[in-house]
């Protein structure tokens, strides 16, 4: 005779507890470095406060190869001063993805993930795949205890942090609409660009990805391959008219993952019509690597080979 009476209430204590769980609000920010990152200049602090802002529950779906999806999350801002601790707001690390559109704004966004149990993951610049960083704690009513790590190939920095919640009220959070594809340009209002990689040390070519960054407005794209060809040369692209710089970052040394210390560059400006012909050089056997998850010393190539 009862059970209906205590299944309705432990329905709204469950309804409660789910509600108290999320982070919808204002919150204060507390992170602390306890280890830095094996890339980048030496972190100038050890702590590091700001603020954090998250809009209601957001559910975005879609179709994949498993079957539709959904995905659960809040989104936000944050106003938090990174480069004591990197140098930069985003860490650096051998590569990157970025997820369009990103601009100055998107170094600001936040998301956090739909709790499981009292576990909340928290994204700051979730645009990046490489250098925002990743919190992950517990989540008590207001406060959130956790441990934060830097995304990174390897050896990235991590530390502590806390959060507590003064406010519930949901601070409104909009992303930017992409913008509008572009309409396919002409050849003679178009720059081709072919790009190769020499290694300076035995004078062959050698097969490499690299990225484009273009310059106003910034972005960045990965990756081209170059080719296996006697010339070298990979497949020609195309671009519209402007200033661009091509990087090589990492290349493969016998199957191992190679991560240039330092990345060679070449930039260029295209005009309409132009035809643009990129060689780097690069000695694989004595360049200066970075540790990595298959390189965790940042030993050189030909220590790498080396039985």
């Amino acid at each position: 005779m009862c059970q209906r009476p205590i299944l309705l209430l432990l329905f709204h204590l469950l309804a409660g507890q789910a509600s108290a769980q999320a982070p919808t609000g204002r919150w204060s920010v507390e992170l602390w470095l306890d280890s830095a990152g094996a890339i980048g200049p030496r972190p100038t602090a050890r702590y590091v406060q700001g603020q954090v802002t998250f809009d209601t529950l957001f559910a975005d779906t879609g179709t994949g190869s498993n079957g539709r999806w959904t995905r659960r999350y809040w989104p936000g801002r944050f106003a938090i001063d990174l480069r004591p601790f990197f140098g930069t707001q985003i860490g650096q690390d051998v590569s990157t993805t970025v997820v369009g559109p990103f601009d100055s704004t998107s170094r600001s966004e936040v998301e956090a993930d739909h709790p499981i149990s009292d576990s909340v993951g928290i994204n700051f610049i979730p645009r990046v795949s490489h250098g925002g960083i990743t919190a992950e704690g517990a989540i008590h009513g207001d406060t959130i205890v956790g441990m934060w790590y830097m995304r990174a190939y390897c050896c990235g920095a991590q530390g502590h942090f806390r959060m507590v919640r003064f406010s519930r009220t949901p601070v409104t959070f909009r992303r930017p609409a992409p913008p509008p594809t572009p309409p396919p340009l002409t050849p003679d209002r178009r720059v081709e660009v072919r790009v190769r990689v020499r290694d300076s040390g035995t004078g062959q070519f050698f097969t490499a990805r690299h990225s484009l960054i273009r310059f106003g407005p910034w972005s960045s794209t990965c990756c081209y391959s170059t080719g296996t060809q006697s010339d070298g040369w990979g497949v020609y692209f195309w671009l519209p008219p402007g200033r661009y710089e091509i990087e090589l970052s990492r290349f493969d040394c016998d199957g191992r993952f190679a991560s240039l210390r330092t990345p060679v560059v070449h930039e260029f400006v295209g005009a309409a019509a132009d035809t643009v012909q990129v060689t780097l050089e690069v000695n694989r056997d004595t360049f200066a690597l970075s540790p990595t998850y298959d390189n965790r010393e940042g030993a050189r190539c030909r220590d790498l080979r080396a039985p």
